[in-house]
């Protein structure tokens, strides 16, 4: 410990600094979204809200694809026999969070949050 160079110990907290500060102002402003209203139910007043995060991963400044979240599987989750997606939301975002494990792994491993949302309605027949 004695022998650290103060200069670089003070550099390092600089760039630890920034990174921290870069990644919460502009977290959660890199943002995808798409939203898919179905024409075609025939649906009651009664509408159920949903909403779940997921978490996609990138490498390598996203340019090395990694596991991606199951949306069929999350969305199997609300659905039952005679009730459909009449609206579905998918936002992908880089939230602070996303934003700050990114700068302290130097670029290597890039998160993505992934938020699905919508609403389900009983079908009528």
């Amino acid at each position: 410990m004695d022998n650290q160079n103060p200069v670089i110990v003070g550099l390092v907290g600089i760039v630890g600094s920034i990174v921290l500060i870069v990644s919460i102002l502009v977290g959660g402003s890199f943002r995808t979204e798409v939203t898919y209203i179905s024409p075609h139910v025939n649906q009651t007043n009664d509408q159920i809200p949903f909403e779940e995060n997921l978490e996609a991963k990138h490498w390598l400044l996203g340019l090395m694809q990694g596991k991606q979240p199951d949306l069929q599987k999350s969305l199997a989750k609300y659905v039952r026999p005679g009730e459909q997606i009449t609206k579905l939301t998918i936002i992908t975002k880089h939230s602070w969070l996303d934003q700050l494990i990114t700068g302290i792994t130097l670029l290597i491993y890039c998160p993505e949050t992934v938020t699905i949302k919508g609403t389900i309605a009983r079908t009528i027949k």
